[in-house]
């Protein structure tokens, strides 16, 4: 049982170093459009007052109607959605973790679906980031010994 928790905490763990990159990079982004929004204000506060555009036709304010509550509607559903995982990196931490582990045993150890890590487990072989081993699967030697980060994505 302790050999299950510590795959979990694992897992975690790497899970956490995925997301914490993930923010420092999001910040970043964050800042530079930021700047780039401050500058624009500034800039616009300095244009002159235009005056307001006539209101456009019946038939073009229902169009114009029509494609905000399309665009609102896909924003609740973009808000809805859950985050997705990057299954990739984690199957590949994993596998770093635990040489030989069969996609089921990657599958509890993740807690996510045997066919989503077979799938998985597929793409990464075409690629060569992971290669069949003697029971399960393995990354490939100069992975091992580079301790390779990059990650191939679908």
């Amino acid at each position: 049982m302790s050999t299950r928790i510590t795959q979990v905490i694992e897992t975690l763990e790497a899970e956490r170093a995925q997301l914490a990159s993930e923010i420092a990079e999001l910040q970043g982004r964050l800042e530079y459009v930021e700047v780039q929004l401050r500058s624009f204000r500034d800039h616009a506060a300095q244009l002159p007052v235009a005056d307001a555009p006539a209101s456009p036709s019946p038939e073009k304010a229902r169009h114009t109607k029509r494609v905000e509550k399309a665009s609102r509607a896909r924003k609740r559903r973009a808000e809805i959605k859950p985050l997705r995982r990057d299954l990739v990196a984690e199957v590949v931490a994993f596998l770093r973790a635990h040489p030989g582990s069969t996609a089921g045993d990657i599958a509890r150890g993740l807690d996510v679906s045997a066919s989503t890590v077979s799938a998985k487990i597929k793409h990464l072989t075409q690629v060569g980031q992971v290669v069949k081993a003697q029971r399960g699967y393995a990354l490939p030697p100069e992975a091992e010994a580079e301790g390779g980060t990059e990650t191939a994505t679908d």
